[in-house]
């Protein structure tokens, strides 16, 4: 596969080396600036912005997942995602590229995103999501799956900085609590573990890499033109809580849809998956069995297993 280099914007850089004022108009700035310009200063501009989001909790709908058990859970975000745009007037949303149904190589995909609405437009991680205002008429925006950079390229990018080989101790945990900013009229909160990266750089380029992507695709939508009575609506489609983003209402998929699981259907699954298991097993051990008859060899557990 070759060698990946990452080479900086050498011509960006001969800017900054003149002494004079640079100013990065950029709303999720990169937390690796400091460490390569240490006079970095950061300003931040208050903004009234006039939204609503509302996030799921069942999972967080990696591309892998949506694809699991014969596209299961796409089923079941179509439901989510015809309820969610069908009265809108100009829904957006945001996903992989390869869920959404108006590209060529997908036109004759089932495996895809499908709502009634014709009206429907669709955007990409890491595409549309930045410095596009084609969205700003949105009223329902919905960002479905959960994205980050490649995780390779977030290492490659922390070892650049360190602009060093050497082994970095990584003591950080291998799952941490990350909290949703979300408060119930209780004042409870709500959080959910998740897998951690154990360099402490990089997990920290992980959450940052989220929430610049999320912040982006909703910042699509210029919630800062709206008004109180008009908000934009955001539909956070993942269980990944996102740092620093406010979340109005925190829901299950089948909220959305107003579905209650079908406890019969199931339990009935279940025992069907278990007997299918134990048929599988139980042919498994028995061809195990007359292939040690076969060879003349004693018959153990450990033989048993080692063949089955």
């Amino acid at each position: 596969e070759g060698i990946k280099l990452y080479l900086p914007r050498q011509h960006l850089i001969e800017i900054i080396k003149r002494g004079k004022t640079v100013i990065n108009l950029d709303a999720t700035p990169n937390i690796l600036l400091t460490m390569m310009f240490p006079q970095t200063q950061f300003t931040n501009y208050e903004v009234e912005e006039y939204l609503t989001v509302t996030q799921v909790t069942n999972s967080l709908y990696t591309k892998s997942n949506i694809k699991a058990r014969n596209y299961a859970n796409l089923h079941k975000l179509n439901n989510a995602l015809e309820v969610i745009t069908q009265n809108a007037i100009f829904p957006v949303l945001f996903s992989h590229k390869e869920f959404d149904p108006k590209i060529e190589s997908n036109l004759d995909n089932e495996k895809v995103f499908s709502v009634s609405n014709q009206k429907t437009r669709y955007g990409h991680f890491d595409y549309e999501t930045r410095a596009f205002n084609g969205y700003s008429l949105a009223d329902v925006l919905c960002i479905v799956g959960h994205y980050s950079h490649p995780i390779s390229h977030l290492r490659a990018l922390a070892q650049a900085v360190r602009n060093s080989t050497n082994r970095v101790e990584k003591n950080n945990p291998t799952s941490v609590l990350r909290p949703y900013w979300y408060r119930s009229q209780d004042g409870s909160g709500l959080g959910r573990w998740l897998q951690a990266d154990p360099d402490p750089l990089v997990q920290e380029l992980i959450k940052q890499s989220e929430y610049a992507i999320y912040t982006q695709a909703i910042g699509r939508g210029r919630a800062a033109l709206r008004s109180p009575e008009n908000p934009l609506r955001v539909y956070l489609l993942t269980a990944t809580p996102i740092d620093s983003l406010p979340v109005d209402k925190l829901v299950r998929l089948s909220d959305i849809t107003k579905t209650k699981p079908n406890k019969e259907k199931f339990y009935a699954r279940r025992d069907e998956l278990n007997a299918q298991r134990k048929q599988t097993a139980y042919r498994r051990v028995w061809e195990a069995i007359k292939r040690l008859l076969a060879e003349g060899k004693k018959i153990t557990l450990d033989a048993i297993e080692k063949l089955s």
